[in-house]
């Protein structure tokens, strides 16, 4: 078995211990490694004996290469033929540089020249990249590719698309919003086939399991959310909020201060490590660090403005009303798996087109906004503009919204999800979501049947009994069980974890990580 395996600033060490036990697993196996990240990560996957890397491509600054080469439009034509889409613009626009023109509702992380954004310069990116992961992966006889979720790259429905043409196995795990649980997913849109394969086939009676796991399951996370101490994932984003309001007692001086200086320290960082890398700096130039700093007090000031009760709509529990929770952009699920919706405002005048008069449109912003990204004030400005839209805080309880809402409305995300397993409510997705198999929410595919089919989905779903429901989703919560793994931290088995952790931690996550890895190549096999 030959692997490739992508590694990140966070993930590389978790991920070396995955390979160590995937070696074990799969005797005489080979591996690679492709590397896009900061610090001295291929030093280190180097220096350890324990797996032999066959070779080691840090590709953080790949891109100037590409650059430099001609257009290669006849590859183009033929990679572009076949993509599903059929067209490359989509990938494009999971870029948050060369697709940034695609990214409404948000200023730039970084800094880059718009000239060099140019069509012939993403032509050559695009084709770069195709031509760069084909070489590698057809070189090595590549038969798995683990790659890492959270890229905001072309790169990367590049690399699945490549893979797809060479007939090559494309994984990599993922958490699965069910508590602990994690599973394995084989596309950059975190779906699990065979979890959809395993409900089908046990609501139709074609496979016969216990039902207890799923039953603890629902109970348990019930139980949790009526005790207000919810450990699973997903219950994540107050967190930002959490950490901002504790902010409130500094002076706005000493914030812009602490960020000037903070911004400095972590260009100067970045800086110095793509020097070492590369012996010289493109990314990390004078401007950038100009453009971080404008970037960063532009946050700071925002935290302040969105944290005030005065910049809101007042919220009115007792009115009739849509729920529709913004997306962080630029992010993963909005940018990778929404990626025909990243336009939220678009969404917005929509819904504001499609609602029954007597209703309103309650848009909460993200609580990862606050302190993490930034928005031009005109977004919040077209949002408030609308008579029947109101904007509401971002810090208010999720969960009080939705039960008092009449329908939730999401792109893809956790909302639905919990709309649909807390609060019986009615859901209509944009995007395909994992929980939509149960047939209690509704996927959209053309806009301008939004209006008739918030009326049909309320009026649907109110006519499905509290005990269908919960044998629907209970059937689900089996799936995902039978197909997954509990990990007590879900996040460092994903190497997503801030905190340092021990060797002992990495390599027990490593072995969890690579036990799943292989029940699941075990199973493609079977």
């Amino acid at each position: 078995m030959n692997f490739l395996i992508e590694f990140t600033t966070q993930n590389y060490k978790v991920r070396n211990s995955m390979a160590i036990h995937l070696k074990k697993l799969y005797p005489g196996s080979r591996f690679g490694g492709i590397i896009s990240a900061h610090g001295a990560i291929k030093k280190y996957l180097e220096s350890q004996k324990e797996v032999g890397y066959e070779f080691l491509y840090d590709i953080t600054n790949i891109q100037e290469e590409f650059l430099k080469e001609d257009v290669p439009i006849e590859e183009i034509k033929d990679f572009e033929e076949s993509i599903p889409g059929k067209s490359l613009w989509r990938f494009v626009a999971v870029d948050r540089e060369w697709g940034y023109q695609f990214i409404k509702g948000s200023i730039p992380v970084m800094y880059f020249s718009k000239k060099r954004v140019n069509y012939e310069n993403i032509q050559r990116i695009v084709g770069g990249y195709s031509r760069f992961f084909k070489k590698v992966l057809s070189g090595f006889n590549a038969d798995v590719v683990i790659f890492m979720l959270g890229a905001h790259s072309v790169q990367a429905p590049i690399l699945e698309q490549v893979c797809k043409n060479l007939k090559i196995t494309y994984i990599s795990p993922a958490i699965t919003k069910i508590q602990n649980y994690f599973s394995i997913t084989s596309n950059k849109e975190m779906l699990f086939p065979q979890i959809k394969e395993a409900y089908l086939k046990n609501i139709q009676g074609e496979l016969v399991t216990d039902s207890s796991p799923g039953e603890k399951s629902y109970e348990e996370m019930h139980s949790s959310l009526k005790n207000k101490n919810s450990t699973y994932y997903f219950d994540q984003g107050d967190n930002y909020v959490k950490k901002l309001k504790a902010n409130k007692g500094f002076s706005f001086i000493y914030l812009v201060l602490k960020r000037i200086a903070t911004t400095f320290l972590h260009w100067y960082q970045l800086r110095t490590l793509e020097k070492q890398k590369a012996g010289k700096s493109s990314r990390y130039s004078f401007k950038s660090l100009l453009y971080f700093n404008y970037y960063n007090l532009y946050k700071v000031y925002q935290g302040r403005k969105l944290l005030k009760k005065s910049f809101y709509d007042t919220y009115n529990p007792n009115e009739k009303y849509i729920y529709f929770p913004l997306h962080v952009v630029p992010e993963y699920a909005l940018l990778v798996r929404g990626n025909m919706w990243i336009n939220q405002l678009f969404i917005i005048e929509n819904l504001a087109k499609s609602i029954p008069l007597d209703y309103k449109v309650y848009v909460k912003e993200h609580p990862g906004t606050i302190g993490w990204r930034v928005r031009p004030f005109s977004f919040y400005k077209e949002i408030k503009s609308y008579t029947n839209v109101k904007l509401i805080p971002p810090y208010l309880d999720n969960h009080q919204i939705i039960k008092n809402s009449q329908l939730v409305i999401t792109v893809t995300g956790t909302p639905g999800w919990e709309a649909l397993l807390f609060h019986n409510k009615p859901v209509i997705n944009l995007c395909e979501d994992f929980y939509e198999i149960t047939g209690l929410s509704k996927r959209i595919h053309n806009i301008a049947d939004l209006s008739k089919e918030i009326q049909s989905e309320i009026k649907r779903i109110s006519e499905i009994s509290t005990e269908e429901r919960k044998r629907r989703i209970v059937c689900l919560l089996n799936a995902i069980i039978i197909n997954s793994s509990w990990a007590d931290k879900p996040l460092r088995v994903l190497g997503e974890e801030d905190a340092p952790v021990s060797e002992q931690e990495v390599m027990d996550a490593g072995t969890l990580l690579g036990n799943e890895i292989g029940k699941y190549l075990d199973r493609l096999q079977n």
